[in-house]
């Protein structure tokens, strides 16, 4: 494959790891920052290890099969199975809804801007990001909208200085609890994967090429959205540690105030266009639908219109943030059944081919979904 054609590839992985780093799961850095300084900063990075091993297997049952996880699912299994598997996904992007449309409401106050009419831009602009053509159009957007995200955290947390003390463990429970919150962060929103999945079979089966090169460069992407993904976090977790909730009562601040607001919006948009897509692209495959654009528009609708009613009627922007960090302790549960068919599906040559994991690839991987789990059980524990 040529270098620019390994380029065209770019997208899928980069997407849906930035979008991992929504405004609940800035919240979640910036509280863990409030709490334990820079010390969980390590946990943090290591992190990117799960998420890029999830991320990873789903972007490469999509290059290799030509199908997204729920797709394969039904095609493989049952539609029931598919069913089963995914829709508690999708309920809890419910939730996942409320929470950006939140977060971007907090954004717009920060900014000394109405965040009712902050809400309902992002709703409008999101619709025509969704409606925008083809996915590849709509990822040519998201794409650019990551790139602000990062580059606004990058100068956002500067001048960084550095400290010595980022190892710390405890093995209290509320200490455990902040370990919960950061890995639901890895798996918030939960339709990620499917997201990524179903992107990468659509890019990749219009880009010619071999399949082990396009799998070097899903590897390649995956990683460097995964450690990005985690860096964004670790921003989050920095503003925590300088006690900004004490710093923006100073007129000096209003415009780190502004900022700080633009990145919550920035990352709240984000994850409201990825997780829209999922949903609907990852619901009409379950079923086997023609994907016609205006069946996934009316399953956009109903889930994200009446979160945007919600949030703009309850008001009370802070409390669904509160709310929407519990949710990411938990949130490892609620994804285990479809990430273990997932690795199931990975490992299975009669569906993979030589593209299969091999033993030592799947007993990692599957570490990996305990680990998850174990702490969404703690979470849900704590």
């Amino acid at each position: 494959m040529s270098i620019r054609e390994k380029m065209n590839l770019f997208g899928p992985a980069w997407v849906a790891l930035l979008s991992n780093a929504d405004a609940a799961s800035f919240i979640g850095g910036y509280i863990t920052g409030l709490e334990y300084g820079l010390r969980l900063v390590w946990f943090i990075m290591v992190l990117s290890i799960p998420l890029y091993v999830i991320q990873e297997a789903s972007g490469r049952v999509g290059a290799v099969t030509g199908s997204g996880i729920g797709g394969i699912i039904r095609e493989r299994y049952s539609a029931k199975l598919a069913l089963t598997s995914i829709i508690p996904i999708f309920s809890v992007d419910l939730f996942t809804y409320l929470c950006e449309y939140a977060g971007i409401g907090i954004g717009f106050m920060l900014m000394g801007l109405n965040p009712i009419t902050g809400i309902i831009l992002a709703f409008i602009f999101h619709l025509l990001v969704f409606t925008s053509g083809k996915l590849s159009d709509a990822e040519r957007i998201l794409i650019g909208i990551s790139g602000v995200l990062l580059t606004t955290s990058l100068i956002f947390v500067f001048p960084f200085h550095p400290v010595t003390s980022i190892f710390y463990f405890s093995p209290t429970e509320k200490f455990l609890l902040f370990m919960a919150v950061n890995v639901g962060a890895v798996v918030t929103p939960p339709c990620m994967p499917v997201y990524q999945s179903y992107s990468t079979a659509v890019k990749y089966g219009t880009i010619r090429g071999n399949t082990s090169e396009k799998l070097s460069w899903l590897s390649r992407e995956t990683i460097l959205g995964s450690v990005a993904t985690e860096g964004i976090i670790v921003f989050a977790e920095i503003l925590g540690a300088r006690g900004f909730p004490t710093a923006v009562l100073s007129p000096d601040f209003l415009p780190r105030n502004f900022i700080l607001g633009f990145l919550l919006v920035v990352a709240g948009f984000l994850a409201l266009v990825v997780v829209s897509l999922a949903s609907s692209w990852g619901v009409l495959e379950i079923f086997g639908s023609n994907r016609k654009r205006e069946n996934a528009l009316i399953l956009y609708v109903l889930e994200s219109f009446p979160a945007l009613v919600i949030v703009a009627i309850y008001g009370n922007f802070l409390g669904l943030m509160n709310f929407a960090v519990s949710i990411l302790s938990v949130s490892p549960i609620v994804i285990t059944l479809p990430l273990l068919i997932l690795g199931i599906v990975v490992s299975n040559r009669k569906i993979m081919g030589s593209n299969a994991y091999s033993s030592a690839r799947s007993i990692v991987y599957f570490i990996t979904l305990v680990f998850v789990f174990l702490m969404g059980v703690i979470g849900l524990a704590s």
